[in-house]
């Protein structure tokens, strides 16, 4: 009978100790499935904020683009404007030639 006191112990003590490993072991998977969904849900945030700053940079290209576009029309206006100002000096300088000849031709007179 001793004998199989002992090993009714024995065999309680390994339950004990199964029961308390088996317990650790699913507090450590619990702990591993919050963290996973932790993880999981940063990942989404991140990829929400991915494509919320890939929006932003296409926005931003459009916008330099356009920006670009009317530098480039106000370049060109800008180089129609000299033309127009060095037609106008031309005009200027024929104008008082002009009139230099008229005093000039009336002082001759």
């Amino acid at each position: 009978m001793a004998k199989a006191a002992d090993i009714i112990n024995l065999n309680s003590k390994a339950t004990w100790r199964l029961r308390e490993e088996r317990d650790e072991f699913s507090d450590q998977v619990k702990s591993l499935k919050s963290d996973k969904l932790k993880m999981k849900n940063e990942l989404e945030e991140s990829n929400e904020e991915i494509l919320l700053l890939r929006k932003e940079n296409e926005q931003l290209h459009k916008d330099l683009n356009k920006i670009d576009s009317v530098e480039e029309s106000d370049d060109e206006e800008i180089a129609n404007l000299d033309l127009s100002e060095f037609e106008i000096t031309n005009l200027n300088s024929t104008n008082l030639e002009i009139l230099n000849n008229n005093i000039n031709n009336d002082n001759d007179c």
